[in-house]
């Protein structure tokens, strides 16, 4: 039997990490208790399939035997669940958050957030690829691979959540950077809506992680021929460019080797979009993040830390993870992950109001 009691509402899906024991003083702290985790995604979308799985299997490992209840609050690209989180939630240590990081509005420093992502305490994180998908047909056109489509010449349409969401962002300065013309719906408040509307040709083009693209993606649209994959952002290489990810099965080219098929092999992007797209890629190592409040008790932060530690060592988490996500787990530290947000939110004015002319953010 399970350590802890879970309350789930819906579907299931991904992340953890083990080593070490909780503290012995924090090894009662959530006895009696009630953990209430706030997913910022709606239900059956990529976030909220990752974060049910996890808390599924998390919830064994945490000390004291806590009922644990998910609640969904979506809306604003994450942006609802996180401020939510950061200030309306009691800091008592019964809140808790697994969140797509909604980096990119604090980046753009949009107003959406009403405090700084920075200011959470960070449990763990898992990290994914990204694939961007787009109908064969979009366009007008009759793509089998990449290379067709970057012959495309007719406009089509992208969707997204947010003007400044990672995934809005990615969208807008890998299509540019290609000089590829089209024309973006955003506001879905998951992936599950994108993939309906793509089926139905309201919408033709987005990318999804892989726990997104493998779990929801290939069965609804690319087994049945709608679409085809496009690019994966790929692991950063010594050389500025981008290497394929292992954990990308397939022929799936990375982003810089498809800016190469259009413009020579021995082109490189450059400019502000470059610069916003690897600022990206990096943050894909953060793109699932497991947080507390601020303020919350250090008992809570050491008994969930020495959860996800031992949740990410579970040999069965492990395996359902690599099979709906055909990837092995990435997974980052509570330590790792609050650093790599803050440097991830570090940039030049330049590219922060780069950032803001994309999403159309008015400068304070």
């Amino acid at each position: 039997m399970p350590a802890s009691r879970l309350v789930l509402g819906g579907l299931a899906a991904a992340g953890a990490v083990g080593l070490l024991g909780a503290p012995a003083f924090a090894a009662d702290f959530y006895k009696g208790k009630t953990l209430n985790v706030v997913i910022n995604y709606g239900a059956g979308g990529n976030t909220d399939v990752q974060g049910r799985t996890l808390m599924r299997y998390m919830s064994k490992y945490i000390p004291g035997n806590p009922r644990v209840v998910i609640r969904n609050m979506p809306g604003a690209g994450g942006a609802v669940g996180a401020n939510f989180l950061n200030k309306g939630a009691k800091r008592d240590g019964t809140f808790m958050g697994v969140f797509t990081t909604p980096w990119m509005h604090e980046l753009a420093d949009s107003g959406t957030l009403t405090a700084s992502l920075k200011d959470l305490q960070y449990v763990g994180a898992i990290g994914q690829q990204q694939i961007a998908h787009v109908r064969k047909d979009a366009g007008g056109g009759k793509f089998e691979s990449t290379a067709d489509f970057l012959k495309i010449t007719k406009s089509f349409k992208s969707a997204g959540h947010s003007p400044t969401t990672s995934k809005d962002m990615s969208i807008a300065v890998t299509l540019r950077l290609l000089g590829i013309k089209h024309e973006h719906v955003t506001g879905f408040k998951s992936a599950g809506p994108i993939r309906r509307a793509i089926l139905q040709n309201e919408v033709q083009y987005t990318e999804d992680s892989l726990a997104g693209f493998y779990g929801g993606v290939t069965a609804t649209l690319i087994k049945p021929g709608v679409s085809i994959p496009l690019w994966q952002n790929g692991v950063l290489n010594k050389n500025g460019l981008m290497d394929r990810s292992k954990a990308v099965s397939g022929d799936v080219p990375t982003f810089s080797e498809a800016y190469q098929m259009k413009f020579g092999k021995d082109k490189k992007p450059s400019g502000l979009d470059w610069d916003l797209y690897l600022k990206i890629t990096n943050a894909r190592q953060f793109l699932r993040t497991v947080v507390l409040p601020p303020g919350a008790p250090k008992e809570a932060l050491a008994a969930l830390r020495s959860a996800w530690l031992k949740t990410v060592e579970d040999k069965e988490y492990n395996a359902e993870y690599a099979k709906k996500n055909k990837s092995p787990l990435e997974w980052r530290t509570g330590e790792d992950a609050a650093a790599g947000i803050a440097e991830t939110l570090t940039v030049s004015k330049e590219l922060r109001e780069h950032v803001q002319k994309l999403g159309k953010v008015k400068k304070k």
